[in-house]
């Protein structure tokens, strides 16, 4: 077996030099769908509700390869409203009955969906659930 290797340039080792270099990881040729790139006061312009802030993790036991990314779409059925939680947890049925208890849903009123959680090793079993509910609480609030 002979393997060549190519030396690549630059060496990104942060989620800040990625997007400082516009390295940016997906599909071959499907990159440009995981990124919209357009005018930020435009969109707050446009938008009913603007939440900012930044949330950081400290030192912790797990390094799992990819960061915890959150997104809750609440959706209304009827008389109630569902919320379809997307989340790298590995705990999805923990996730599922915190947020239900914590918003005072049943627990079939929230959908996890998990579709790649990456190397977490164990990391993302209960830690981003802090972050998720908080997300999970702004959505159903201001719908």
């Amino acid at each position: 077996v002979k393997i060549e290797y190519e030396e690549l340039s630059p060496l990104i080792l942060s989620i800040d030099e990625a997007i400082e270099h516009e390295s940016y990881l997906g599909p071959p040729g499907k990159q440009e769908k995981l990124l919209q790139i357009g005018d930020i006061n435009e969109g707050f312009k446009k938008s009913d509700h603007i939440l900012e802030g930044t949330f950081y993790i400290g030192a912790q036991e797990h390094f799992y390869m990819e960061p915890n990314a959150f997104l809750v779409q609440p959706v209304s059925e009827g008389h109630y409203t569902q919320l379809h939680v997307y989340s790298t947890t590995q705990a999805m049925t923990q996730l599922q009955t915190a947020i239900a208890e914590v918003l005072g849903l049943n627990a079939n009123e929230v959908t996890c969906h998990v579709t790649r959680v990456g190397g977490g090793f164990g990391g993302k079993e209960s830690r981003n659930m802090i972050p998720c509910i908080a997300i999970a609480l702004a959505a159903y609030e201001l719908q």
